[in-house]
């Protein structure tokens, strides 16, 4: 009753946030990037701080590579498509300890939006959603859905109405060998063009050169393009003319000119809208975050558009492994489970094929068979492959994305209502059998699992942690252990050797936080020496010491929490794609 009443209330607050003066403030649509498929815009103006859209969804994936890349080194191509749509660690997501190689698949802004090197106006970061609260352990849903919040992007400088959104996957995105775009500018060329076109514009403007003559401008131009790095001139115009807009806008925007500023009959006529959902805590007893209205939707409307990656079912499996300390674990043959990611992958029983939609919020959504006011279709977009629908799996998973489905409501849909889709027979199925099964033998469930949040506000009433000798007395619960901030500026090797003995300095910016042993602290438990495998940190704070869950010890971890695929209707999935007959 309590955990209703405060649902209740929770909603109410969030009704109020709710409002629609303008209409769609972000949509889908091709992008200014030639041969990037998708790309993702905003209608609106957004202030630098302000929010981009609403909070999003993002899955981590445990040990990915480890389960399938490393174990089939020779077919690692055909691992791609999901590869190249997730984000490795180093985010300040607080999640690089649930495993020993972590990456999230972020759906949204994430996945949706491009990246322009040079082009930086969004930031990401891991945020908690008012009024959820993640399952217990011993709770049926415990790992089931994704616990460690949602992903709040923010404007990092002034957004224009119609500008194409980008996310900022890093310079190494790019260098990628598979990649091969040894001629492409990076945001380092960028720098330097801005820097090459502003110091030649302010030379040719200056009282000794300005009555110069456009053809001499021109000459001298082409001669300082011709003796720079490849990257930094394909950065830059090579017609003088437009040097001014260069300055002005910088190379990196300029490059994308016109296209990158959509109008907003362009956006209305070509886009399709991507906020009419709103995650909140749901009304369903198991479905933690839900998916809810941010708009009066009538029915046959378009509620929103699916984009689809397309993989295979078998490259989410997880094996079982033996954990040896300080090394990566050896995985056996047997299949333990699934990735949480398959639960919000599109899939059929009669297929190989799974779909992972990216829109935003659309992994919020719940199932309910009864209270259904959702359902699926492909889309007649433009910008949808119809004809990859006729291929089969073999040629489609060569592909990565290009097809789209549409969410569209079944009836009329108020603001704030959830929206709920009916999973199919297949899904519903398997969740009724966990249910029983977990009913069944609850106690199998339990042991000595602690919430870490509770460890962490015990220790911080007098600050002292337990040292490794300490804790043959006081143990800690299983699943807890010691973590300590470690600045990445750390000097880690000294005249070509590695060192082994280190100082705490600095500060606790632009660190991240690694497992480490507490082997002594001082009489006054304000420094700490600490061993991170295979070095030894000395004199590290209290404020850098904290408690985080052991490696494989989450909810997520646990190989009995429930995983399944959501049913493609049968009248939707192509005959070519039944190969599992």
């Amino acid at each position: 009753m309590m955990r209703q009443l405060s649902v209740v209330i929770v909603n109410k607050v969030l009704n109020n946030q709710l409002h629609d003066p303008i209409g769609c403030r972000t949509y889908l649509g091709e992008s200014s990037i030639p041969s990037s498929g998708f790309g993702m815009y905003s209608a609106v103006n957004i202030s630098e701080g302000d929010n981009i859209g609403y909070d999003d969804a993002f899955v981590i994936l445990i040990d990915f590579p480890l389960h399938n890349v490393y174990r089939d080194k020779e077919n690692a191509k055909k691992y791609y498509n999901l590869a190249q749509y997730v984000w490795t660690d180093g985010l300040g997501f607080g999640i690089s300890n649930e495993a020993h190689q972590v990456s999230a698949s972020l759906a949204g802004m994430g996945s949706v939006a491009n990246c322009a090197p040079g082009v930086k106006h969004s930031d990401v970061k891991l945020s908690q959603l008012v009024g959820y609260k993640a399952p217990r352990f011993s709770e049926v849903e415990a790992g089931a859905s994704n616990e460690f919040g949602v992903m709040r992007w923010k404007a990092s400088k002034n957004i224009q109405q119609g500008m194409e959104l980008f996310a900022n996957y890093g310079d190494s995105y790019f260098k990628r060998e598979d990649r091969r775009l040894d001629t492409v500018p990076l945001a380092d060329d960028f720098k330097y063009a801005d820097m090459i076109s502003s110091e030649f514009f302010n030379s040719i403007s200056s009282p000794q050169n300005k009555n110069l003559s456009q053809e001499v401008k021109q000459k001298k131009w082409r001669k300082t393009i011709n003796g720079l790095p490849k990257k930094v001139q394909a950065a830059l115009p090579s017609n003088i003319t437009y040097l001014e807009n260069v300055v002005n806008d910088g190379s990196a925007l300029f490059a994308l000119l016109p296209d990158v500023i959509r109008t907003p009959e362009w956006l209305e006529k070509h886009g399709l809208c991507m906020d009419n959902i709103i995650p909140r805590p749901s009304k369903l007893q198991y479905g933690g975050i839900g998916a809810f209205s941010s708009r009066f939707l009538t029915k046959n409307s378009l509620i929103a558009p699916i984009p689809l990656m397309i993989m295979e079912r078998s490259h989410l499996i997880m094996y079982e492994q033996k954990l040896i300390d300080f090394k990566l674990p050896e995985f056996k043959n047997k299949v333990m489970t699934h990735q949480l990611l398959l639960n919000y992958c599109f899939g059929h029983r009669d297929s190989s094929l799974l779909f992972l939609p990216y829109s935003s919020n659309v992994l919020f959504i719940n199932h309910s068979s009864q209270k259904t006011n959702a359902k699926l279709r492909w889309s007649k977009h433009k910008l949808h492959k119809s004809t990859w629908l006729d291929l089969p799996p073999k040629e489609l998973l060569k592909k990565s994305s290009g097809l789209i489905i549409e969410l569209i409501a079944t009836q009329d849909i108020n603001v704030g209502d959830e929206i709920y889709l009916d999973y199919g027979k297949d899904w519903e199925e398997a969740w009724n059998t966990h249910l029983s099964k977990w009913k069944q033998s609850p106690q199998k469930q339990k042991g000595t699992i602690k919430m870490v949040e509770n460890y962490d506000n015990y220790y911080a009433e007098d600050d002292v942690v337990p040292t490794i000798l300490e804790q043959k007395i006081l143990s800690y619960p299983k699943n807890i252990q010691t973590a300590c901030v470690l600045n990445n500026s750390l000097e880690r090797h000294k005249n070509g050797k590695t060192k082994l003995k280190f100082f705490w300095g600095g500060s606790e910016d632009n660190a991240s936080l690694f497992p480490c042993d507490i082997l002594e602290r001082n009489l006054s438990n304000t420094k700490f020496v600490a061993r991170f495998w295979p070095f030894v940190v000395h004199n590290i704070p209290r404020s850098a010491v904290k408690f985080i869950s052991r490696v494989y010890s989450s909810n997520q971890s646990n190989k009995n929490a429930f995983r399944h695929s959501i049913s493609i209707p049968d009248d939707m999935i192509p005959s070519r794609w039944k190969d599992s007959l």
